[in-house]
């Protein structure tokens, strides 16, 4: 059965409700020896304005009609008969059935207005829903317009929604979507700048611009929905598409604006750091080449001083590298089980020359279990703290390396004997150039720690300070036990 015909037969059915109603109350009435025209008349008054204010217009008068029929035959003399003999009778009969169709009337039309405010209200409390919502939504352009789609399925309980994308030049769904009919509707209205309606499915498609700007169209099926909520929806997620293009526009501009001052303090660093080490260099091979070194011990230590200042300068521009990397987000861990002994052991190496001479007190047992990581990128780490224990310490106290399990991770921690960190600097020695106040001397760009930082948070672990014990400074960081190991 159709639609329309449902409800013709809805509506027949709710006129034979009033029908009957009217002929129960006549058979009561007759059976009431007492009641006169008057209170007939008011008694299927009351029954119509009941049938019009429960059901609606035509209902009331087929109980009108009926009403006044049963009046008549039942209860104007000549009764029994459809003739009326006292012409004031005919008067009274005519008068009950304009005031029946006229009240009814009346009643329906206060039951359309009504109906019409609690459409009105229910729109507006959707689309108060719908902006709330939208104001919220965050991400790229891309997500915010992937979201759209669900949002307005959830809101206006439709069948299906589509959302055309003109930025991305992507065709979002959500719902029951015939995506290659709706996908043409949508370029087309997109294109053209107007709506398209098809009351067969209960589908509209709409263009959604802002300041004359295509942004793209939005297909609804299913839903009922008036011209100003239509239009106010369209708005609605032009405003979000706009949104998100405009933070994303404003992100890129602000993380360009900081790379440019990030590559300016950067070389400012280097030229700084770089002149010591080079300096050294010169006087060292300048010594070599004029023969100042009188004696082979005295060659040795200016090739010594070579080598150090070399390693020096290597470690900086591999610093400014690793920065480099990680500021342009091109920092990739490759993962894969890895035993922490094996680890630490290749960081003793890339500690070098910053370790050599030193006492490195090393606690970590090859039963430990394996570890997730890039076991390149955790070696830098490391040996990043090692270097950063040796530097700030003095030569005749020993370096202390331990791992032990922290819950579902192994922790690593690095300590030394040196003058320690202050409380409320240890968060921001994971800074970019930032120095401690107790760092004195001490060579470097101020990045190290930053990049260990960077580092461990992209393995999944976390890294701090604190005090070690019997004073100095420990370094801490944690990497999550390889599932493999979990499952064991």
């Amino acid at each position: 059965m159709s639609g329309v015909a449902h409800k013709t037969a809805i509506r027949a059915a709710r006129a034979a409700a009033g029908v009957a109603a009217v002929g129960a109350a006549t058979a009561v009435l007759r059976a009431v020896e007492i009641a006169n025209a008057t209170t007939v008349a008011l008694s299927f008054l009351l029954i119509v304005l009941a049938v019009a204010a429960r059901w609606g217009l035509v209902e009331a008068i087929a109980a009108s009609v009926t009403a006044t029929l049963c009046f008549n035959f039942f209860f104007l003399p000549p009764v029994g008969t459809f003739t009326i003999a006292d012409p004031q009778n005919w008067v009274a009969l005519l008068a009950f059935l304009a005031v029946s169709v006229v009240a009814s009337h009346l009643s329906e039309t206060a039951r359309a207005k009504a109906r019409e405010a609690e459409t009105r209200q229910e729109e507006t409390e959707r689309l108060y829903s719908l902006s709330r919502m939208t104001l919220l939504l965050s991400g790229t352009p891309a997500e915010v317009a992937g979201e759209v789609p669900r949002l307005l399925l959830s809101v206006y309980n439709a069948a299906g929604v589509a959302l055309f994308h003109q930025e991305s030049g992507q065709v979002l769904f959500a719902g029951a979507v015939d995506a290659a009919q709706v996908r043409t509707r949508l370029e087309e209205a997109a294109r053209q700048g107007r709506p398209f309606t098809d009351d067969s499915r209960q589908s509209v498609t709409l263009p959604v611009t802002l300041g004359g700007k295509t942004l793209g169209s939005l297909a609804i099926a299913g839903a009922s929905l008036s011209d100003g909520a239509r239009q106010a929806i369209a708005n609605l997620v032009a405003l979000a598409l706009e949104s998100a293009s405009s933070r994303a526009a404003t992100s890129q501009a602000e993380t360009a604006r900081r790379s440019e001052e990030f590559k300016s303090t950067l070389l400012d660093a280097l030229a700084h750091e770089l002149k010591t080490p080079l300096t050294s260099v010169k006087a060292a091979v300048t010594a070599l080449q004029s023969g100042a070194a009188a004696s082979s011990e005295q060659h040795r230590e200016l090739l010594a001083i070579i080598g150090e200042e070399s390693d020096r300068l290597n470690r900086l521009i591999s610093d400014a590298v690793r920065m480099a990397r990680i500021e342009a987000s091109t920092l990739q861990p490759k993962l894969r089980p890895c035993a922490p002994a094996e680890i630490v052991r290749a960081a003793l190496e890339e500690a070098g020359r910053a370790t050599a001479g030193r006492q490195v007190q090393v606690s970590v047992s090859d039963s430990l279990p394996a570890v997730t990581a890039d076991p390149e990128l955790i070696r830098v780490a490391l040996g990043i703290l090692m270097q950063n224990a040796a530097a700030y310490s003095p030569p005749q106290t020993p370096i202390r390396i331990r791992a032990g399990i922290l819950e579902r991770f192994v922790c690593f921690r690095v300590a030394d004997e040196g003058p320690g960190i202050a409380a409320e600097e240890r968060e921001r020695v994971f800074q970019k150039y930032y120095r401690g106040s107790r760092a004195g001397s001490a060579p470097g760009l101020g990045l190290g720690l930053g990049i260990a930082r960077e580092i461990i948070s992209a393995h999944g672990g976390r890294i701090w300070t604190e005090d070690a014990e019997g004073g100095g400074a420990q370094f801490s960081f944690t990497l999550p036990v390889a599932e493999t190991e979990r499952k064991a």
